[in-house]
């Protein structure tokens, strides 16, 4: 510590040491205000210190006189303002002192000089002003070879309380929080040797607190020095009160000197683990030793850890944390090997000898065994020996593939001879087939002759299966039915029976070869023909020698068209008419009620209904069925009122409505000018009724229609208005 830091002020300790409230006051020592002033030995007995503070106020004058009383100088000193300002005239003090006549002193509570001046009598002064900084704990120190007797050229006043301080040829005031305390210059040196050690004390530690933890930078020099300070207190309280602060100061130092010997240690163990990690102890080898382990590393890590020093364990970690990347690249080839070493005796040990040059697999190379051993091939970073492996690999999966089709191959000439010799008595393939054998069941065969492979087997099991099918060819005709074509439509369809094995079409002439064979029923995609009513369509049936065993017309009908004709009440028949032939029954439906009947013939229906049809908001529908009741259309019937007309429609340009009349059951009229429609109009009991037009500003030229409906909106008659001008 350097020797200026035991100069800061302790303004506060002066302040509680003159109070009386601090343990720490070096103003213990201070004489009683007698003894201050007749200047005697110093004593240990100050326990009236607070007595002596009778200058109690804010602000004194200091008033310095000369020859003939003229004022050559004052100081104010401010307690409120903690300032002192000395204030100098342009005169000569006196003409008879050519030495120091008079003195001013401000000093630190530990001694330092704050403000110095020494005036001689016969020099002129200059006219000037000066202020310094008060701190508590400040000595003010005066000197005046007039201050008393006759002249009294000395004055200090308390500027509140007008009362004068007393005054001597040297005289000393101490600053305080209440105003100026009187000591002799013994308890001076006193004060400022406490306030020193104190100081010293005080700056040891950090934040000026003996509580506190010592400074980071204190040498056992600085500790020296203050204990110099200390031993220079004669108070022996006080002392002892410094004593005990320097003694912890001393405990923290010895235990900061223990912790860093400590810390050196630490340092010096966790560099030696982390440099015995490498090659020749060096990290700089960027080689790992071949001893090294994870439990070398982690030691290291420990020892890392219990090093406090942040720059030398961020340097010690960067060196463990290369050493443990090089530890695990070590491992990762390491196992990486292992892997090699494991998959390679894998893939051997799939082949006969544990040889992947024999060509053949074991009973034991298995799909799930190559997929497993294939996972960790995949996952192989040596990409020379993945090849290598996986070149094995594949050699094992073809050969298994060729056991397994081989197996699979034997299971299916099984299978396909198996079911061929089920079709035979005693299972004799050259003897007769069994009442039981159908064309289901050599189609099931011929399945499974499709499934070989093998094609000399195949040959040699399809002769075996055609001569059952020639014996069930001879038992069984061919034959079947076609449906009737609608326009339209994408396929000739129908039935068989038989061993059918062939389709052809023959449209107007011209033959096509396709179509489907499934469970008796026949299919033939024909939407690409364009087949209408009136061609020549035959569909044809072949055996299995490819000849037409029987040929079937198609009958080609227009796609269904039926009318129902409009229905008045009072009517006795609702008539319609339809072109398919298949038609052979009607039904009518009236509000929900279902009837039967009519005649329907040569594509006219007629059907009695003037007892069924009787409301014309009756809901009427027609259906149409075929002979085996199957629903082939419906249509709804229009029903009118008997006699419904609206007989009259008059317009003159200009006139307010249009007029006319109607007969029949009209319930509401609209008209359409240009064919834009408007609702609305009245309608008379009497037949007539009108419609508000003069707003739509017809003209001559437009084309004007009255519409009739009946109560459910429903449209019953209509006329063109005849418009005249």
């Amino acid at each position: 510590m350097k020797r200026n830091q035991f100069k800061k002020l302790v303004s506060t300790v002066t302040v509680a040491s003159i109070l009386g409230t601090s343990a720490a006051t070096p103003f213990d020592v201070l004489m009683n205000p007698v003894q201050a002033a007749e200047g005697k030995q110093t004593t240990n007995n100050l326990a009236n210190i607070q007595e002596r503070s009778s200058q109690q106020g804010m602000n004194f004058l200091y008033t310095f006189r000369g020859y003939s009383d003229i004022i050559f100088s004052t100081m104010e000193v401010s307690i409120e303002n903690m300032k002192a300002q000395i204030a100098t005239r342009a005169v000569q003090p006196h003409n008879n002192f050519s030495t120091m006549y008079a003195s001013m002193n401000i000093q630190s509570p530990v001694g330092v000089n704050k403000y110095t001046k020494t005036i001689a009598g016969t020099t002129m002064l200059s006219a000037n002003t000066e202020q310094v900084d008060l701190s508590i704990g400040d000595f003010i120190t005066t000197y005046h070879r007039e201050y008393s007797g006759g002249t009294g050229r000395l004055k200090i006043e308390n500027t509140t309380t007008k009362e004068a301080l007393a005054t001597k040829e040297t005289i000393i005031y101490m600053v305080t929080a209440d105003g100026l305390v009187l000591v002799s210059g013994a308890e001076k040196a006193t004060i400022i040797t406490e306030n020193k050690a104190r100081d010293a004390v005080n700056g040891l530690f950090e934040n000026h607190d003996p509580n506190a933890n010592i400074m980071g930078n204190l040498t056992q020099e600085d500790i020296n020095n203050t204990k110099k300070l200390i031993d220079a207190v004669t108070d022996t309280t006080k002392k002892a009160e410094l004593q005990a602060d320097l003694n912890k100061a001393q405990e923290q130092l010895d235990n900061n000197k223990a912790e860093e010997k400590a810390e050196q240690e630490r340092q010096i163990a966790a560099e030696k683990a982390v440099n015995e990690l490498f090659q020749d102890n060096d990290p700089m080898t960027n080689t790992i030793k071949n001893t090294t382990t994870e439990a070398f590393i982690d030691d290291a890590q420990k020892a890392i850890d219990a090093v406090k020093d942040t720059e030398k364990k961020v340097e010690l970690q960067v060196q463990l944390d290369k050493a443990k990347e090089l530890l695990a690249e070590k491992n990762e080839a390491a196992a990486e090997k292992a892997k090699e070493e494991e998959v390679e005796q894998a893939v051997n040990e799939l082949f006969k000898d544990n040889e992947p040059a024999t060509g053949e697999i074991k009973d034991i190379a298995t799909q799930q065994a190559i997929d497993d051993i294939q996972a960790v091939i995949d996952t192989m970073a040596d990409s020379a020996k993945k090849d290598e492996l996986q070149a094995n690999l594949d050699k094992a999966k073809e050969l298994l593939t060729e056991k397994n089709e081989a197996t699979a191959e034997k299971a299916r000439q099984e299978a396909a001879e198996n079911s061929i010799k089920d079709l035979f008595n005693d299972e004799d393939v050259n003897g007769t087939i069994k009442e039981t054998t159908s064309q289901t069941t050599i189609d099931n065969a011929q399945k499974a002759i499709d499934a070989v492979t093998d094609q000399a087997k195949q040959v040699e099991l399809q002769t075996q299966l055609d001569k059952a099918q020639a014996q069930v060819d001879a038992r069984t005709a061919i034959s079947g039915n076609v449906a009737a074509y609608t326009e339209g439509e994408l396929y000739i369809t129908g039935t068989y029976t038989g061993a059918v094995t062939g389709l052809s079409v023959d449209v107007n002439g011209k033959r096509y070869y396709g179509g489907d064979l499934k469970d008796g029923k026949v299919k033939f995609y024909v939407g690409d023909k364009s087949l209408k009513a009136g061609d020549d369509i035959i569909l044809n049936l072949y055996d299995a020698s490819k000849q037409i065993k029987k040929s079937l017309p198609v009958e080609v009908i227009a796609p269904l068209k039926v009318a129902v004709a409009d229905y008045k009440i009072g009517d006795n028949y609702l008539v319609a008419t339809y072109n398919n032939p298949e038609i052979a029954k009607v039904g009518v439906i009236v509000a929900g009620m279902k009837y039967w009947g009519g005649e329907v013939k040569d594509g006219n229906v007629k059907f009695y209904a003037i007892d069924k049809i009787k409301n014309p908001n009756a809901e009427v529908t027609m259906n149409f069925y075929d002979a085996n009741n199957n629903l082939l259309a419906s249509q709804p019937v229009k029903v009118s009122s008997t006699f419904l007309e609206i007989t009259t429609a008059n317009y003159t340009i200009g006139a307010s409505n249009i007029t006319g009349t109607f007969e029949g059951d009209v319930k509401k009229i609209a008209v359409s000018i240009n064919d834009t429609k408007y609702y609305g109009g009245t309608l008379a009991a009497n037949g007539t009724y009108k419609f508000y037009a003069l707003d739509k500003k017809i003209t001559a030229t437009d084309t004007v229609i009255v519409y009739g409906y009946d109560a459910n909106n429903g449209l019953l008659t209509q006329k063109t208005v005849t418009i005249t001008e």
